[in-house]
Formats: structure tokens, sequence, C-alpha cells
């Protein structure tokens, strides 16, 4: 483990409609946290919550804020993945650590979220890393530490109908994986990043990051075309662990949510069914 990062914290994926998105991810069988809104920024979003990870459905909720990075990229790349933050076991460690390494991090930051709790009103606060753009091109990456995780994980939102219990993969179309393969290596640490053929791929924590060309991550997921590249390639896919891959179909069946299902049994469903991102749900290891 280097830089205290732990694995995948939650994986952000930029939407310019936020309640249809949230509409969408709740047909695939996603339970969806409360809508939160981010002090001081003109984001806002709901969660999807696991035990270990999540995923963050992330839009802009006002103009009275300064402008955000996440206006640029719907406008240039429409919805997507945009990035992941990692999980970490502190992050001020974390950036002693990658200072170190010489990722030249940004100064820890603060992120306050009003959040509903069970007893009232509170809060839910974190302190966030960021790493320089041309550390990780194409995909952002920076560390997130919960300073008040209990927050973030109410027992209601952990269950969801179509069984998932976390993430698997992040796959992500790159023009050129192997240049990545340097600074993901200083991050993660030896032996945490692989090259096979052009693609990378990033062992964290339970689950794994790839960086692919369009033309490997077609043959990685075969049944379904993905989406066409811009300047930057925005094809990706996120692939869930389910308990019961019968009972995950039956729920998609029940919603009306189309599917095909790969030769290895795992269930696919196109991504403008889950705003621009490739869902796949797989037999839990």
């Amino acid at each position: 483990m280097a830089n205290a990062v732990t694995g995948i914290d939650h994986v952000l994926i930029g939407v310019g409609d936020l309640e249809a998105a949230a509409a969408a991810w709740r047909r695939l069988g996603f339970t969806m946290t409360p809508r939160g809104a981010h002090v001081g920024r003109r984001t806002g979003n709901y969660c999807i919550m696991f035990d270990r990870d999540y995923v963050e459905l992330i839009g802009i909720v006002t103009t009275d804020a300064p402008p955000s990075r996440l206006e640029t990229l719907l406008a240039e790349r429409g919805d997507g993945l945009i990035g992941a933050a990692m999980a970490t076991e502190g992050a001020h460690e974390s950036h002693r650590l990658m200072r170190e390494a010489g990722l030249d991090p940004a100064p820890v930051a603060d992120l306050v979220r009003p959040v509903d709790l069970p007893d009232g009103p509170g809060e839910a606060r974190f302190a966030l890393v960021e790493l320089p753009p041309d550390r990780t091109p194409d995909f952002r990456l920076f560390v997130c530490d919960h300073l008040t995780p209990d927050a973030v994980r109410q027992p209601a939102w952990l269950r969801h109908a179509n069984g998932v219990t976390g993430i698997r993969t992040v796959a992500v179309v790159v023009a050129e994986p192997a240049r990545l393969e340097p600074a993901h290596a200083a991050l993660f640490g030896p032996g945490a990043t692989t090259m096979t053929d052009e693609t990378l791929t990033v062992f964290t924590g339970t689950a794994r990051l790839v960086f692919a060309t369009e033309e490997d991550m077609a043959a990685l997921y075969p049944e379904i075309d993905l989406p066409p590249g811009g300047p930057v390639p925005r094809g990706a896919a996120v692939s869930f662990a389910v308990a019961d891959i019968a009972a995950t179909a039956a729920c998609l069946d029940r919603t009306g949510v189309a599917y095909e299902t790969g030769l290895d049994g795992a269930l696919r469903v196109a991504p403008d069914a889950a705003s621009g991102t490739l869902v796949e749900f797989a037999p839990a290891d």
C-alpha cells in the first residue's frame, strides 16, 4: 500500500440533469441517498452507497458559486464517468507521502455538504488531496478522507434491489494507456500496475482500474458499442459485484431495463441507460 491509499473510495459520474440521472439509476435497482449540495460550490449529488465504496452522481445545481470544472467537462463530453476518489488512511499522511513521491499534490482541501441524519440535519465532512491534471491525464484521480463516515453510510442506503455489494472494476478509454503507467505506479506503489499489450491495469484494495484504447475496450466489453470518442475518448464502464446474478436479472426485468448477457454470465447495460457509462453486473468473486 503506497501513499496511505487503500483502494477506491468512490467513482464520479458527471450528469447534466441530476434528477433524470437519479431516476435512471433507480431503474437499475440502486437506492439513492437524499440529494446533497456542496457548500461553496456549484455542484450537488446523489450517492449510491456500498459497504466499502460508492458511486457519486454529480451535477450543477446552482450558479451562486465560482465556476466548476464539471461544467466544462459536461459541455465537451456529455454525461459520463469523470474520475475516481481513492480511499486513504488519512489525507494529511497521503499528502506527505505523495509529495515525497514527487506527485506534487495540491494542499489538503476541505469539503462539506449537508446531510439528513436519523436524528435531524447534520453535515458530511471530507478532506481531499488533488493531483495535478498532468499526473493522471484523461481521468481525474484524487484522495478522499471521510471525516464523518457514519453520516454517509446509513443502513437504509446500503440495501439495493439489484443485489450489488460493491465496485469490482472501473474501465476507461484513454488515447495512450502506457503514458499513464509511471504516475500510477508512483501513486499506487510497486507491483500495483501491469501493462498487457496496450492495456494498463491498476490493482488497489478489492477493485481495479483499467485504462484501455477504444479497440481494447471493445474487446473487453464486446456485447455493447461504446460511445464514440472526441478530443478525449469518453468510453467507460463500471463493473459491480452482485450476490445473486439471477436476482439482478429479475430486478432489471421488473423495471424494464434492457441488458445483454456476456459469455461469462455478466449482465451489461448500455451507456444510454446509465448516464453515459456502461454498467456491468457480475457475480461476486
